[in-house]
């Protein structure tokens, strides 16, 4: 008997509790989509540093694979071996990423100040063509009074 209360009460709290999402689920998604765009801008903003940290993470790790291949009497070489193998590509992938990253920075940079440079361009193109008629419209009235 006591167990039916149980699981009706319990059913009854997650009833509620799922209203209760579901009635303020707006918010709680703002309240996500904020969190996440304050991220990615941090993200963005300390990009090296993030880098750096995730270099940091792998070397650990393949440090305790060497440490504990020896642990383990993995034979010498052989883990060794591995463990240099498995640095090599982790810092390899590490310095592409980092090169790739730095590319697409600059890359987005030069679109950014081109970008800027065509508006310009055309907002003076804009102008001259304003100039123009007006100089034909001026013209046309000048031939008039002839």
């Amino acid at each position: 008997m006591y167990i039916l209360i149980l699981i009706f009460a319990i059913g009854l709290n997650s009833i509620i509790l799922l209203l209760l999402i579901l009635l303020h689920l707006k918010n709680i998604l703002n309240f996500f989509h904020t969190i996440c765009k304050l991220s990615k801008e941090f993200i963005l903003i300390h990009n090296g540093f993030f880098t750096i940290l995730f270099d940091l993470i792998f070397l650990t790790q393949q440090l305790l694979l060497i440490i504990v291949s020896f642990i383990f009497e993995v034979p010498r070489l052989l883990s060794l071996f591995i463990g240099l193998f498995a640095l090599i590509v982790i810092a390899t992938a590490s310095s592409q990423k980092f090169i790739w990253q730095f590319k697409f920075t600059i890359a987005h940079e030069i679109v950014q100040k081109n970008s800027h440079a065509n508006s310009e361009r055309l907002r003076f193109t804009k102008e001259l063509i304003d100039d123009n008629i007006k100089l034909k419209e001026n013209l046309e009235k000048i031939k008039k009074r002839r």
